[in-house]
């Protein structure tokens, strides 16, 4: 019998409709094509089904009774479903030898639509991305799950920002399985880890914070839990060798209705024989929160990616 795997995913991008349904943009459909890593077959080297998993949590749950299993996490990806609107930041920092590659991205959901804005500095790599993608729920329920991504001049390490970035015209079209064999899951995930009762090794005791706030954090195998995570170091790396692990982990951060507000990552791996560890940080923020429209994209900045996007997603 096939075992079926939870898979919820860390965001590694930030999310927003963008007024896509509204901007649109004339001209012919300017579309790369790229390859996606060769010799890898979705689920075919597994033996079991792949599948997202997600549960609606008992009217009386209690966020302390998850400790030791994997329930909280399904109610998480459950209710993370059913957001119609919500931004994240992303923190992360990967070391490997002398070179320490920090990277910035800021997400923007809304209605179906996601937005992710990118950029990596270090002294020896700077790099930007932008990504637009139809998530295929909300407004856009019943269509293909897609990404669209452009790549943009050299950032500075200032991470409050984009302004310093200009993106470039040209768009990549990525079906939904080009971009796991390329970059991992979709950042509407609430994880770019597996986390599920085959992958946990050992899942800590619920901690509460004495604010309304909940934290749990989980060891997971160096396999299976970094089975899509691993072609986006293998991308952002330039190796066809995929990485092998040897500590993954991660803490979620959940107000008492199970909505996430912080994701927490940690993991160590040999890409292309060097030792390389990287700490992530992605905080959520939603409409009902203070401060929220602080975290919005800037209506210039919306504007210019509606027009170079809208052509794609309609």
């Amino acid at each position: 019998m096939k075992k079926q795997i939870i898979i919820v995913s860390v965001t590694a991008l930030t999310t927003i409709c963008l007024a896509l349904c509204v901007v649109g943009c004339g001209g012919d459909k300017n579309v790369n094509s790229r390859s996606v890593n060769p010799g890898y077959q979705v689920g075919d080297e597994l033996g079991y089904d792949i599948t997202y998993f997600n549960k609606l949590a008992p009217e009386d749950a209690d966020p302390l009774d998850g400790s030791g299993n994997t329930d909280n996490v399904s109610y998480m990806a459950y209710v993370m479903g059913t957001q119609s609107e919500w931004t994240a930041v992303s923190d992360n920092y990967a070391t490997a030898l002398i070179n320490k590659q920090q990277t910035w991205t800021d997400i923007y959901y809304r209605d179906g639509y996601m937005l992710a804005n990118e950029k990596s500095y270090s002294s020896f790599v700077k790099t930007s991305h932008q990504a637009a993608f139809v998530c295929g729920r909300d407004s856009t329920e019943g269509q293909a799950r897609h990404a669209y991504l452009r790549d943009g001049s050299k950032p500075s390490n200032d991470k409050s920002s984009f302004s310093d970035v200009t993106w470039k015209s040209d768009v990549t079209s990525l079906t939904e399985e080009e971009y796991y064999l390329m970059y991992g899951l979709f950042p509407d995930e609430i994880s770019l880890y597996a986390v599920n009762d085959y992958t946990v090794i050992e899942a800590g005791d619920v901690v509460d914070n004495g604010d309304g706030t909940y934290s749990q954090h989980f060891e997971l195998d160096n396999e299976y839990s970094v089975y899509y995570y691993k072609y986006s170091m293998m991308t952002h790396s330039g190796t066809s060798s995929a990485p092998t692990f040897s500590k993954v982990e991660i803490t979620f951060t959940f107000d008492g209705n199970f909505r996430l507000l912080m994701v927490e990552t940690y993991d160590e791996a040999k890409v292309s024989g060097f030792k390389n560890t990287t700490t992530a940080t992605t905080t959520y923020c939603y409409p009902d929160m203070e401060g929220y429209k602080d975290t919005v994209l800037d209506e210039a900045s919306a504007t210019e990616a509606a027009e170079c996007f809208g052509v794609y997603l309609g």
